[in-house]
């Protein structure tokens, strides 16, 4: 795991945390691009193929069945949303419904607990959980469905259409996911409500989906060039088909990505064989695909360079290189036919522009998530 230590320090809790707020779900909405990074020490292995079916499974399964006695109504399908919690006779006198990033569905605000059996008596009994996005102090933790990563039917644990079986792997320190449960994320049109469209980038429903103008995912982008799009009063970065993920101390830095669930789909949508989606392997179904795999600084959109992973100062020469911005280990990065990095003090020119813009292009209609209010 030491090999990934990278992954979750520069992958932003921030950027997903904040995602739905407005949705009153706390958690399926819009993105905090400019949010800051987690400081785990240690990450998931990336994975680039389907799931196993070896994940560890939590101790309850998803109470979509009417026998189970006792069954909670976290994570169920209700009509009645609000806000603020809107009572409806699907979510019984305990919970509440709410909006998701993709349909409505019935829960409470709850406490992260170690026990699972304190989470569901919190949550309504059998089959819930307590999910939480992030660490205290800023952690966010809301009723859910309990889930199986490896579940094909919900007798077996899988969440229901439009929603993802996640733990919130990369908001955690260390990149552990917490115990899992169905987070609503839209993989189609059809799992929105009707008339909203599915922004298959960050599994969020609203009046449009992904805008393919916008800069692919692995692009370089600036978390600070922010605009305000009709309907919203809250300044969005507006570059990526996705999110712009910040990804060091430096505020412009940025790097486009979007989220993918892994169980309806094991590709990234841009240049997949470049860019593989990233998750912990077994434990948790919410990938993001951020990373372009490189050889050479060619591979990369200035100002990236190819270089190797880093945890803090330490050069992982046993992980793939991957196109970011230079450090002050790796300043100009893997030149001609590949090799170790070099601590050069001149700045690397080997990497050719592509069409898509700079960070540091001066304008005010850049493109970022648009998908609801991290998407």
């Amino acid at each position: 795991m030491r090999k990934y230590g990278w992954l979750c320090a520069v992958l932003f809790a921030g950027a997903i945390a904040g995602c739905g707020s407005s949705n009153g779900g706390g958690g399926g909405g819009g993105t905090e691009d400019s949010a800051t990074p987690t400081d785990a020490a240690d990450s998931a292995t990336p994975t680039d193929t389907a799931r196993t079916d070896s994940a560890t499974p939590t101790d309850t399964a998803r109470p979509d069945s009417a026998a189970d006695a006792g069954a909670s109504r976290a994570g169920a399908a209700c009509t009645m949303p609000d806000p603020m919690g809107g009572m409806d006779p699907a979510c019984g006198d305990e919970l509440v419904c709410v909006n998701s990033q993709s349909t409505p569905f019935c829960t409470q605000t709850c406490e992260n607990n170690a026990s699972q059996a304190m989470e569901r008596a919190q949550c309504g009994g059998t089959g819930s959980t307590c999910l939480t996005q992030g660490d205290a102090p800023n952690d966010n933790s809301l009723c859910t469905a309990a889930c199986r990563t490896a579940g094909t039917t919900a007798a077996t644990g899988a969440c229901r259409a439009g929603f993802v079986c996640t733990g919130w792997w990369f908001t955690h320190a260390g990149g552990t996911p917490d115990s899992t449960g169905c987070f609503g994320f839209c993989s189609a049109d059809s799992q929105c409500a009707t008339g909203e469209r599915c922004n298959t980038r960050t599994g969020d429903c609203g009046a449009t989906g992904v805008d393919m103008t916008r800069l692919p995912d692995g692009s370089p982008c600036n978390p600070m060039m922010t605009v305000t799009v009709p309907g919203s009063t809250t300044p969005q970065n507006v570059q990526c088909r996705g999110i712009c993920f910040r990804t060091d101390d430096d505020r412009t830095h940025g790097i486009c990505g979007s989220l993918l669930n892994i169980r309806a789909s094991t590709m990234c949508a841009d240049d997949p064989d470049a860019v593989v989606p990233r998750a912990p392997q077994g434990t948790d179904n919410l990938g993001i695909c951020i990373f372009r795999n490189c050889t050479t600084n060619s591979d990369c959109r200035s100002p990236h360079i190819c270089r190797f992973p880093q945890d803090g100062t330490d050069i992982i020469t046993d992980a793939d290189p991957l196109c970011d911005y230079p450090t002050a280990q790796q300043r100009t990065g893997i030149v001609g036919d590949g090799g170790a990095p070099t601590d050069a003090s001149t700045p690397t020119d080997a990497s050719t522009p592509t069409d898509a813009p700079r960070t540091d292009a001066a304008t005010d209609a850049s493109t970022g998530t648009d998908g609801g209010s991290a998407g």
